[in-house]
């Protein structure tokens, strides 16, 4: 495909003279006038034009229009004393001569303004030519007597404006009637300067510094005066449509005006009769032609890609195109291109050179280019664009004793780095890494544009070129290339691929590894996947993935070599590319490396895009950049960037939680410009827009090729969240994985943390329990204050309940912030909580009543308040019951209790606030005098139970989901120590 910038000036287009059924004009890049019918037909017309008009400034200095239709589409031209009429719609054209003794002063559509006599004593006479070889006198002109016609400056279908000498010297106007000859003076006109003149329906107005008018009927009126007022100097240009006056702007050499304005001026309508100028089009040429139904023909738009020869109608003054005029190509001075972005350096697309960015979508069905993006302007002392790969387009700024490098006009997405060399060229970038070979000192530069604050590497300058993150190097010793991870700095890979020389030049994509001893030197392609070398063509080349492409310069081709099958056979011609003695790669041509397309600037100045036709790599992740892995909920984001080896269409990245395998967000969308980066962030929430539980979470990428050819990138990772939902019985370390609290028989509160791999070790102590605040049951609980912070149940020596809310993290304390719940708990000898048992998915509390063992249901109405109890059982004496949370993975809360024989039973809740059949979990239990529903403190999303036995030694049982637990594991003797396990 071709496409081209715009200039920013439009193509130069000058109305001649606007007929009855069209409008005579020339253009810019044609050669000869152009004929265009008011149905909007253009055609060649074939007419004399001795002195072609073809700028604006021409235009402005012609003191008489080009042609004057008079209501007519007659044109008459004289070259070399030979009249020739040509009816412009119709295209009959033909010599004719006029009468004897009479001479061709000037002319108006069909009417030619002859002369007799001598001088001193001229005669002037009406002639028409009406098709035929011959032209017939019709009447004399009365003139007052010794008065010269000079030239005909304005006219209609039956008047004619003529400029005249008077016999005493003096210059004017005067009306001339084609049906009598009848002749009428303007007084006011008589000695002025008169640069332009404008007839209508009513008036005959005329410019000299400002513009004058006066009544059609009445000439000798005195004139009304309308001051134009200039902003810039610029000079005004008229015409009239009905009761306005229309003005346009002509900019000299040296105009000083608003810079935007060089596509052309406001085109501004002001009432004959006074009041504020309305702008009709915001640019407009300084060339105006009035059309027989009394509208006028200018050249105007918005910009060059909306200018057309436009007609201003009569009435509300709207305008409507007769015929568009294309835009001229701009001039590019530089072209790059990678992952589908491109960026120019373009001389005149705006009124100063400047860059632009535009992208290359490339999809099943071809490719597709947006719209230019304007960057910056393109100073003199920089150097770019380069196009990165990852959206970004990179510029150098040079000067004094260092050179910056960044990305042009990212103000949001700082990517730069400065190098101690007052000069730099840039040798190779992919991505955020950039090689550059500076002057003064003569240093190899590789710098990491995403990490502006550190200094870039230096060495001796050597054959490089970087890939993702490696940095592939020519050595001291010939067919010998390292690369180097550039986030470690350590040799990962050498190869030897048998050059003959030290490579003079290096280009890594993917897996090819193109290597040159030089222009006239061998030259091949290193096939990291097959180990072998492929032979390819000498002199200056470029490789794409899987190809390479030279510049014939002797026969002004592009040739492009495939050499993915492992061979180098299939040479041909992709595109015609004139010749230069420079080497233009990356400035005239150049390839999408990332799997694109060939791309390069014609001699027209239109660019050129060319799919390379070979099979393509797998799109995979080349480098990327993932934030720690850890989100703070109300904090900062995980943020996560990736390149691609080629342009991606669409994306998605799905978090699970890493216990249970639940999604809990999906993201996501389309890449970014040209589609060669995916970037995305975080913040904690699930796809509802709750907090995710804390604890740990994978997630995995998925990115499908823009083409549709080959399989989706991929890529994986975990992260952990931290100030999300609180997880049951995680006090701690909000890291998902549940605590054990305990009391000492001195009144320390510990929280023993969870390790997530079954065990618990670290602790958080709180003293102070003794006295009146001595706790006689504890039931860590879920989040009553909305705080994202577990609580705790306490009931002190008085029998009182309370709901402390300790601070994630933070120890429990007497003086820990809490609500009271109620009095006259210590009618239960037990209190635990087994999670929710009502289905409402608040945790609920398990009462048993001392004197009858009966059990009761304290359902949570959240906030730490319960509604009134509801009992659920009876015989429940005997029992040494634990709150157990989730263990058959039906989402509601389990009891356990071990019977005075030692087995183990489970009851299921049944989400109704009742409790299930018991199961038997085992015998042997009576080992045990303490039970505690812990949590999930083995990492596996599935909660577990800790079981301290009468020696004192704490054992880890893990659930496994499904009601039963795996072998014990031991965490540990001594904890006889503590008085109480909750």
């Amino acid at each position: 495909m071709t496409f081209a910038a715009d200039r920013y000036v439009p193509r130069t287009t000058i109305p001649y003279g606007a007929g009855t059924s069209g409008v005579l004009y020339r253009q810019e890049g044609h050669d000869g006038l152009l004929w265009t019918s008011w149905d909007g037909v253009t055609k060649d017309v074939t007419v004399p034009d001795p002195s072609p008009v073809t700028t604006q400034a021409a235009a402005y200095t012609l003191a008489n229009p080009k042609w004057l239709p008079a209501g007519s589409d007659t044109m008459i031209t004289s070259v070399g004393g030979e009249l020739r009429g040509t009816d412009l719609a119709g295209g009959v054209t033909a010599s004719f001569v006029l009468p004897t003794g009479h001479a061709a002063v000037t002319w108006a559509g069909r009417h030619v303004v002859t002369r007799t006599g001598t001088s001193g004593a001229y005669q002037f006479h009406l002639a028409a030519w009406e098709g035929g070889e011959a032209a017939a006198v019709r009447t004399s002109i009365g003139l007052p007597a010794g008065a010269e016609i000079t030239a005909a400056a304005a006219a209609d279908d039956s008047t004619l404006v003529v400029r005249y000498r008077g016999a005493n010297g003096v210059t004017g106007l005067g009306l001339v009637d084609f049906a009598t000859g009848g002749f009428t003076d303007v007084p006011a006109a008589a000695g002025a300067t008169v640069k332009q003149v404008v007839l209508t329906a009513d008036r005959l107005a005329w410019l000299g510094g400002d513009v004058s008018w006066v009544p059609r009927a009445d000439p000798a009126a005195r004139p009304a005066m309308i001051d134009l007022k200039p902003m810039y100097g610029e000079l005004p240009v008229i015409g009239a449509v009905g009761s306005s006056l229309v003005v346009a702007w002509y900019t000299p050499a040296g105009f000083q005006g608003d810079s935007a304005d060089q596509s052309g001026l406001r085109l501004h309508a002001l009432p004959f009769t006074g009041g504020e100028p309305v702008t009709l089009v915001r640019h407009a040429s300084s060339v105006m032609a009035p059309a027989p139904d009394g509208s006028l023909v200018v050249a105007a738009g918005a910009d060059a890609g909306q200018w057309a020869l436009r007609k201003v109608r009569p009435g509300a003054l709207t305008t409507s195109v007769v015929t568009p005029v294309a835009p001229v190509a701009a001039r590019v001075a530089r072209l790059s291109l990678a992952n589908g972005v491109m960026g120019t350096k373009e001389t005149d697309s705006m009124f100063l050179p400047s860059v632009f960015g535009r992208t290359v979508t490339t999809t099943a069905g071809g490719l597709a280019v947006g719209g230019p993006v304007y960057k910056q302007w393109a100073f003199s002392d920089s150097e770019g664009p380069w196009s990165s790969g990852d959206g970004h387009l990179i510029g150098t700024d040079g000067g004094g004793d260092e050179t910056e490098v960044g990305a042009l006009a990212e103000t949001d997405d700082p990517r730069w780095f400065r190098m101690n060399s007052g000069q730099g060229s840039v040798v190779d970038l992919t991505g955020r890494y950039v090689i550059l070979n500076g002057v003064n000192p003569n240093l190899q530069w590789i710098g990491d544009l995403g990490a502006y604050d550190t200094d870039p590497l230096s060495r001796p300058i050597r054959a490089a070129s970087v890939w993702g993150t490696k940095l592939w190097s020519a050595t001291t010793t010939a067919g010998v290339l390292t690369a180097q991870d550039l986030k470690t700095l350590k040799i990962t890979t050498t190869i030897r691929t048998g050059a003959p020389c030290v490579a003079k030049e290096l280009q890594a994509v993917g897996r090819w590894i193109y290597w040159s001893c030089g222009p006239t030197g061998q030259a091949g392609v290193w096939d990291q996947t097959a180990g072998k070398n492929i032979t390819v063509p000498q002199g200056e080349a470029l490789i794409g993935d899987g190809y390479l492409v030279q510049h014939d310069k002797a026969a002004g081709k592009l040739r492009l070599t495939a050499f993915r099958d492992g061979t180098a056979n299939d040479t041909h011609d992709i595109g015609d590319l004139p010749g230069s003695a420079e080497n233009k790669r990356g400035v005239t041509w150049t390839i999408d490396k990332f799997g694109g397309p060939v791309a390069y600037l014609g001699a027209d100045q239109r660019m050129h895009l060319v799919p390379s036709g070979v099979a393509k790599q797998p799109v995979v992740p080349i480098e990327s950049e993932v934030s720690a892995a850890a989100v703070g909920v109300g904090g900062a984001p995980w943020k996560a960037r990736w390149l691609m080896s080629r342009p991606v269409a669409s994306w998605q990245i799905v978090i699970r939680n890493k216990a249970t395998g639940k999604v809990v967000r999906t993201l996501s969308g389309s890449p970014n410009a040209g589609g060669g980066s995916v970037a995305t962030s975080w913040n904690g929430r699930t796809d509802t827009g709750g907090y995710s539980p804390n604890g740990a979470y994978t997630w995995t990428l998925s990115a499908k090729p823009a083409d549709g050819d080959g399989t989706a990138a991929s890529a994986s990772g975990t992260l952990r969240v931290t100030g999300g939902a609180a997880v049951p019985r995680d006090f701690v370390k909000r890291d998902g994985v549940g605590d054990l609290l305990a009391f000492t028989s001195a009144g320390v509160a510990d929280f023993r943390a969870g390790t997530g791999t079954g065990l618990v070790d670290a602790k958080v102590s709180g003293s102070g329990w003794t006295g009146a605040s001595s706790v006689t049951a504890a039931v860590p609980f879920g989040d009553v204050s909305g705080d994202r912070c577990n609580d705790v149940l306490v009931r002190v020596k008085s029998g009182e309940l309370r709901a402390y809310k300790p601070s994630c993290g933070g120890a429990l304390k007497p003086t820990t912030p809490f609500t009271k719940v109620g009095s006259g708990w210590n009618i239960y000898d037990v209190l635990t909580s087994p999670g929710d048992l009502t289905g409402d998915g608040r945790s609920d509390v398990i009462a048993r009543e001392t004197s009858t063992g009966y059990l009761y249901l304290y359902e949570s109405t959240g906030a730490g308040a319960f509604k009134a109890r509801v009992k659920i059982g009876t015989g429940w004496k005997g029992y040494l019951l634990a709150g157990a949370g989730d263990l058959n993975g039906d989402g509601k809360g389990d009891l356990l209790a071990r019977d005075t024989a030692g087995v183990l039973w489970r009851y299921a809740g049944t989400g109704k606030g009742t409790l299930a059949a018991r199961v038997k979990v085992g015998s042997g239990w009576q080992v045990y005098n303490a039970l505690v529903g812990v949590g999930d403190v083995s990492g596996d999303g599935k909660d577990d139970l800790l079981a301290r036995d009468t020696a004192g030694v704490l054992w880890s049982y893990r659930g496994d989901g499904r009601g039963l637990f795996a072998t014990r594991v031991k965490v540990g003797g001594g904890w006889q120590t503590y008085s109480k396990l909750y």
